[in-house]
């Protein structure tokens, strides 16, 4: 029975209202059985959510490596033909003098560098001193030089080139110790170890595809038609030359950059790709009969070798082709058929079974 006393309540009143709201609350069992629920739906969610964005990662990857295939298309329409894989090589190391005539003095430049213009990086162009040294890395066992070749220039010209960070050479799906920030030193402030094992340099995912044939003094020169690759040391490939046709010829290929292995999984160095030098395993894609991914060292057959393509992507990574199309390609694509493709003028293009 409720009395007239103005804003006050009974007894029975109070009772009601705390009854009340002791049956709206959740008991512990409905909280947990609440939380489960909310963790199995992210559970579901989570690997669609870093799908999509693993998504997003790979198309801005086959963005970069189509921006320097039309830079590479851009230098040919310039002057007529591809750019060089490197230019006077220190690893140039069969007997004698190479018929080349600029192999005069040791640079061991990219050709990457010569990419810049057509990439409106031009201001990054201006720094380089083409007469200069890029990398002091020489192959000192086998060069039989007479005399011993020397060093372009000054070796610490180049440096700020070198320590360059281009986003266009990283690709967001790779690790930081690919092309990212762990590869800046503190200083450089070493005149013999330009360009080493040390980390001093910027390193690139992306790569010229070529061949073995780049380390003998003018390899790709002497080379058959039908074994030479779109890109070697001192190359001056026309598009007359690629008879397998344009669409047929792997030009760019993606790699980890993130050490050296003997594709056992035994951990190797973690010398990467410099885009702007040349150094004793970061001279492009040679070997195509097969694609390393980058993993833990303790994966037998998974740690990736600096010389064979490869990604962190799943399942595959992306490769150019010389007239600039782009494709991302299975990692089940049997190695031959890789091998075939980077050719330029042997007579076999099997497109169809590239996976």
């Amino acid at each position: 029975m409720r009395h007239a006393t103005a804003g006050r309540w009974t007894i029975d009143e109070r009772r009601h209202a705390r009854g009340s709201a002791g049956a709206a609350a959740f008991t512990l069992v409905e909280l947990l059985a609440v939380i489960a629920i909310i963790g199995v739906l992210v559970a579901l969610l989570l690997p669609a959510v870093q799908a999509a964005r693993e998504n997003g990662r790979r198309t801005s990857c086959a963005n970069k490596i189509r921006q320097l295939a039309q830079a590479v298309l851009a230098f040919e329409s310039a002057t007529g033909t591809f750019p060089p894989l490197m230019m006077e090589s220190g690893f140039c190391q069969s007997g004698g003098q190479p018929a080349a005539t600029r192999q005069r003095c040791i640079t061991n430049m990219s050709g990457m560098v010569f990419l810049l213009p057509h990439i409106e990086e031009s201001n990054v162009y201006d720094m380089a001193n083409m007469n200069a040294t890029f990398s002091t890395r020489r192959e000192a066992i086998n060069d039989t030089f007479s005399p011993p070749r020397q060093y372009c220039g000054p070796i610490t010209d180049n440096y700020p080139l070198l320590l360059t960070r281009l986003s266009i050479h990283e690709c967001p799906t790779a690790t930081a110790g690919s092309a990212g920030a762990a590869r800046l030193p503190t200083g450089y402030t070493d005149p013999t170890r330009l360009v080493d094992y040390d980390g001093k340099f910027r390193s690139t995912n992306y790569v010229f595809v070529s061949s073995a044939d780049a380390l003998a003094c003018d390899g790709w020169r002497k080379a058959a038609r039908s074994s030479r690759r779109l890109f070697g040391e001192e190359s001056f490939a026309r598009p007359a030359m690629v008879r397998d046709g344009l669409s047929n010829v792997l030009m760019l290929g993606e790699t980890t950059s993130n050490g050296a292995g003997n594709n056992t999984g035994a951990a190797g160095s973690n010398a990467g790709h410099p885009w702007a030098a040349i150094t004793d395993a970061a001279a492009g894609v040679w070997y195509l009969n097969q694609m390393n991914f980058w993993s833990q060292a303790s994966v037998p057959g998974r740690q990736t070798s600096l010389l064979n393509p490869g990604s962190e992507h799943p399942g595959g990574c992306h490769f150019s082709f010389a007239d600039g199309s782009v494709r991302f390609v299975s990692e089940l694509t049997n190695g031959t058929v890789l091998a075939d493709l980077a050719l330029i003028a042997d007579g076999d293009v099997p497109m169809d079974k590239l996976q």
